[in-house]
């Protein structure tokens, strides 16, 4: 299954910015690719900014409509006008729009260029990459990637789970599984590897779930990796419906990497004062980067009533809500992750009908699915709600 990418043509970097979040807020959501890293990925979609030079812009679309006769090209410039529309159709676009766009007008661009996808016969259905980033170490990130991708693959999607973690990635652990090869395998021969030889580089797993092992090397991968990582990333795109990235706890480029690319970045946090003050840190530093709206979920692992901090002021200090709630148990965790058998396989009802539910969001992501409210208060924090 395909996944469409789009190319920006622009010098100016908070268009980018900004373009590259109207597109991974669409439906279809739409990758952005960089084609200086990844100059074999023919985009489905160019974004050509002629704000500050419109002869250019409209040669360069000449030039790319004659090599390209199948891509789909949205010229953005300061003031429209039906003589420029005109103009620009015979230079070869396919929408003309004025910036900043609203988000609603760029959205029923990206609408009209689905339909004459699927019209054409082209790939409107896109394979998803789920990431999930915890707040600090120990909240759960793998526990919840890893049966999050069981899940999927339970209900016969191809799924893959890529353990970015360096050094102590553990998903292989989770899942009882052995392989010679990890994430480094992969990011070392990203300039030449194929579907072939990045199947033989994933482990399976019973269920059908698919991995890519975390290095075992403490200092990879590193930022230096993250342009291997998103070709990677590409790649597996190409071949499952959903890649679930445990990216750990750090931002750095190889975690870019799975954000730029992601559908879905999942935000998980634990009931306690660090994990939520790190947990909107997070999130304020993800939303300058451009990821923003639906697209961030906050999961809240470990919740256990009474919660030590009422749920009312852990949404209050995040400035988010959240958007599902795990429940804390620590002895079907520990027996799962010993006996390396997921925790969808085991007993626990409450675990698994959380899972499920975050599952069910995932298939059909225009579902609001809200978190369980509490139904007792714990000690309180008045001055906690502002703490940075």
């Amino acid at each position: 299954m395909a996944s469409l990418v789009a190319s920006l043509q622009s010098h100016d970097d908070t268009f980018k910015r900004q373009v590259a979040r109207l597109l991974r807020e669409g439906r279809p959501p739409i990758n952005v690719v960089d084609e200086r890293s990844q100059p074999d990925v023919t985009p489905d979609l160019v974004i050509m900014d002629g704000r500050s030079g419109l002869s250019a812009a409209m040669s360069a679309m000449e030039r790319l409509r004659a090599s390209t006769p199948t891509v789909s090209i949205f010229l953005v410039v300061s003031t429209v006008s039906s003589e420029l529309i005109l103009q620009s159709m015979h230079s070869g676009a396919n929408e003309v729009m004025a910036w900043p766009p609203s988000d609603g007008a760029f959205q029923d661009g990206i609408r009209r260029f689905s339909e004459r996808r699927r019209a054409s016969g082209g790939p409107v259905r896109t394979s998803s990459v789920l990431t999930f980033i915890g707040a600090k170490g120990g909240v759960g990130t793998t526990t919840l990637a890893v049966n999050c991708g069981v899940e999927l693959a339970g209900k016969k999607k191809r799924t893959v789970v890529v353990d970015l973690k360096p050094g102590l990635g553990d998903a292989a652990l989770f899942l009882g599984v052995h392989s010679r090869y990890t994430v480094l395998d992969a990011i070392e021969n990203s300039h030449r590897i194929d579907a072939s030889l990045l199947d033989g580089l994933l482990a399976k797993h019973l269920s059908g779930l698919e991995l890519l092992p975390g290095s075992d090397q403490f200092h990879r991968p590193t930022g230096a990796d993250g342009e291997a990582i998103a070709s990677v990333l590409n790649l597996l795109m190409d071949r499952c419906e959903y890649t679930v990235v445990d990216a750990g706890c750090q931002i750095n480029a190889s975690a870019l990497a799975a954000l730029n690319a992601s559908a879905i970045i999942h935000v998980v946090m634990n009931p306690d004062v660090p994990s939520i003050r790190n947990a909107r840190r997070l999130i304020e530093c993800i939303a300058e980067m451009g990821f923003t709206g639906e697209r961030v979920r906050v999961l809240l692992n470990r919740a256990c009533e009474p919660y030590p901090i009422p749920f009312n002021e852990i949404e209050d200090a995040l400035g988010s809500k959240v958007f599902l709630t795990v429940p804390s148990d620590y002895k079907s965790v520990a027996t799962a992750l010993n006996a390396g058998v997921p925790l969808t396989f085991g007993n626990n009802a409450d675990i698994a009908k959380q899972f499920g539910r975050l599952v069910r969001s995932i298939l059909n992501p225009t579902a609001a699915v809200e978190p369980e409210p509490p139904r007792k208060t714990g000690f309180r924090f008045p001055r906690f709600a502002s703490a940075r």
